[in-house]
């Protein structure tokens, strides 16, 4: 994931060779449900 986006926009990736923290990442999937049965309520 990270590497596709840093193919997208290349200033992403020059974000984390300029930095020397660690940058969390959060990968959110979809779950096999149909959309109304994920509705909050």
């Amino acid at each position: 994931m990270y590497a596709r986006q840093a193919a997208i926009d290349p200033a992403f990736a020059a974000y984390q060779e300029g930095t020397d923290r660690i940058i969390p990442v959060v990968a959110l999937y979809p779950e096999d449900r149909p959309a109304r049965e994920n509705a909050p309520g």
